[in-house]
């Protein structure tokens, strides 16, 4: 390193700067925490909405199972009256 005061005090002075740029750049302990709060918000969101499709999902099928089940036993019927009654 050179014992020149002019270079030390220009390389103190690129020192001072590359700190600047690096505390605006960073995150903070805080920010991170904020990013995780945030997270977990989202995630809790997310996982309700999943729960509701859920539901629906369920509900559908439900539906569609007894509808099955109608058509079933209509078509069972029919055939039971077509060859009791010779149609």
């Amino acid at each position: 390193m050179n014992s020149d005061p002019r270079s030390v005090e220009v390389e103190l002075t690129t020192l001072k700067i590359n700190v600047a740029v690096i505390l605006s750049n960073y995150a903070t302990k805080s920010d991170l925490q904020g990013l995780r709060l945030e997270q977990k918000s989202d995630y809790h969101d997310l996982r309700l909405q999943i729960e509701a499709l859920r539901v629906e999902i369920h509900d559908a099928f439900r539906k569609q199972t007894w509808k099955m089940i109608g058509l079933v036993a209509a078509l069972v019927a029919a055939s039971h009256v077509a060859t009791r009654y010779g149609y």
